[in-house]
């Protein structure tokens, strides 16, 4: 195990293992930081330990959370951003060799400055953590934010996220698997960037709560509940 290195604000890595062909790296992610866009040889694969992340892998977005993970292939453009402290471990393979010197592990690491949580709001969206990540990070009794509304945006295609979203709560609800109704958290939370210019897309924050309901988070359901109801009153007025 190697001493932790400072990346680039807000991120730092250690090597666990070091191997012929694998290594095994920690890194951690202050809320708001972003690694940018960058490619390498090594395949990678990373899990969440604690956490709520974006990775753009190839142009396709990954929105992760504790116990989940993610594939880079070789050569494939990437970019992460935290939307709460993280911690995730990174397998490589080959090795690192970059990683086995003291520097940075990214040749634009010089040039980056520090994010604002700002900034993160008008790349991704920005969600309360989970109970998990409250508990380790002490944070309690979050409640979603106001979501940045992008201008310009294909109504078909937040539709057809939002009946995704019901679809696979369907499927939850009848497989009992808990999956499902994380996989629609996701096309939710993409509707939900919308509803300060559509009022239908309320009704995103009420399916959230349900689904948050299902997965046992009862501090998110009751936030999102909320939410919900506080939005449909404006709209009644």
């Amino acid at each position: 195990m190697t001493d932790w290195v400072q990346m680039m604000p807000g991120v730092k890595r250690r090597i666990l293992v070091d191997g012929d062909q694998l290594m095994l790296v920690q890194v951690t992610l202050d809320a708001g930081a972003v690694v940018p866009t960058h490619q390498h040889v090594h395949e990678q694969i990373t899990y969440v330990l604690e956490g709520h992340l974006d990775f753009k892998v190839g142009g396709e977005l990954h929105v992760v959370r504790t116990g989940d993970s993610v594939h880079m292939a070789s050569n494939v453009p990437h970019q992460v951003t935290a939307h709460v402290n993280s911690r995730v471990l990174d397998v490589f393979s080959p090795p690192r060799e970059d990683f086995r010197t003291t520097g940075p592990g990214l040749t634009t690491a010089n040039a980056i400055t520090a994010t604002t949580t700002a900034s993160v709001e008008a790349q991704a969206v920005n969600n309360p953590p989970t109970t998990t990540a409250r508990h380790w990070y002490g944070l309690d009794q979050p409640k979603p934010q106001p979501l940045k509304v992008v201008a310009s945006v294909d109504a078909q295609v937040i539709r057809d996220d939002y009946k995704e979203g019901l679809w696979l709560g369907k499927k939850g609800d009848v497989s009992g698997n808990p999956m499902y109704f994380r996989e629609a958290i996701v096309f939710f939370e993409r509707v939900i960037q919308y509803a300060g210019e559509d009022p239908a897309y309320v009704e995103a924050y009420n399916a959230m709560a349900a689904c948050y309901r299902r997965i046992g988070d009862r501090v998110l359901y009751e936030a999102y509940k909320a939410e919900y109801e506080k939005r449909r009153a404006e709209i009644a007025t």
